[in-house]
C-alpha cells in the first residue's frame, strides 16, 4: 500500500509537468529561441559534478568504498567509462551563451578547462562515474525503491533536454538528492563542513560581485560577475 501511495504522488507530479509542457509548447518559460530542447546527455555528468562539489564531505567518505567496488567490478566500470568517453565525444554541445556571457562562473570554467584542454573533458569521465556511484548509493533505499525508480528518469528527461549548462537546472534535483542522504555518525561533521563551504563560496561570490566590473563593448553599463 505504501509503495502505491508513493508511486501515485510521484506520478501526479510527472503528469502535472507533462501537462505544463504540452500547454506551454516547451519546458521553457522565457525566450524559447535561446532555449530550444535538444539531446545533451553530458548534462547528467555536469549535474553529478555539481552534486559532488556542493556535497563533497559525503562524497569523500565514499572514496574507499568506490575503490573496493571498482576492484570487484573492473569490467563493468571500464564499460561505463568507455560509454562516458563516447558520450562526451559524440554529444558535447556548447550553447552560444556559454561562450559569450562572461558574467557567469561557468563561462570561465568552460573556457579555461573544458575548451582550452582537449583531453580535460575526457579525463573527467571517471570522476563523473564516481559521482554517480555515490549519488545512486545514497539515494537507494530497498524499502522505498519507487523513489529512485522515478527520480532518475525524471532528472534524465529534464536535464538532457537542455543545451545550455546552467546551475539553476541542477538546484531542485540537487536539493532532492541532498534530502535523501541518510543520517550517519559523521552527518553532523559533514553538515558543518558543507555550511563552511557554502559560506566561503557566498563570501567569494559577493566579493567578486561588488568589487569586479566587466565592461562590454556594446554596453556602457558595468556588468557584474554572478552565478
Amino acid at each position: 500500500m505504501l509503495f502505491w501511495l508513493d508511486l501515485s504522488g510521484y506520478t501526479a507530479v510527472l503528469i502535472a509537468f507533462l501537462i505544463f509542457v504540452v500547454s506551454n509548447g516547451s519546458i521553457v518559460v522565457g525566450d524559447k529561441t535561446a532555449h530550444e530542447a535538444t539531446i545533451h546527455i553530458p548534462q547528467l555528468f555536469y549535474f553529478s559534478l555539481f552534486c559532488m562539489v556542493f556535497a563533497w564531505p559525503h562524497f569523500v567518505g565514499e572514496v574507499i568504498n568506490f575503490t573496493v567496488f571498482v576492484k570487484r567490478h573492473k569490467l563493468m566500470m571500464l564499460c561505463w567509462i568507455l560509454i562516458g568517453v563516447l558520450v562526451v565525444y559524440v554529444n558535447t554541445l556548447v550553447h552560444p551563451y556559454m561562450l559569450a556571457d562572461n558574467r557567469h562562473y561557468l563561462f570561465y570554467v568552460w573556457n579555461r578547462f573544458y575548451e582550452k584542454y582537449a583531453l580535460f573533458r575526457y579525463c573527467m569521465v571517471p570522476i563523473y562515474v564516481f559521482a554517480w556511484y555515490v549519488i545512486i548509493k545514497m539515494m537507494y533505499d530497498r524499502n522505498d525503491v519507487s523513489f529512485i525508480v522515478l527520480y532518475l528518469p525524471c532528472i534524465f528527461a529534464i536535464l538532457i533536454s537542455q543545451k545550455l549548462i546552467d546551475v539553476r537546472y541542477y538546484f531542485i534535483p540537487y536539493i532532492i538528492f541532498r534530502l535523501r542522504v541518510r543520517n550517519t555518525t559523521s552527518t553532523v561533521f559533514n553538515v558543518i563542513l558543507e555550511f563552511v563551504t557554502f559560506c566561503v563560496i557566498n563570501a567569494i561570490t559577493l566579493n567578486l560581485f561588488f568589487t569586479k566590473t566587466i565592461m562590454w563593448d556594446d554596453n556602457e553599463v558595468p556588468q557584474r560577475l554572478m552565478w
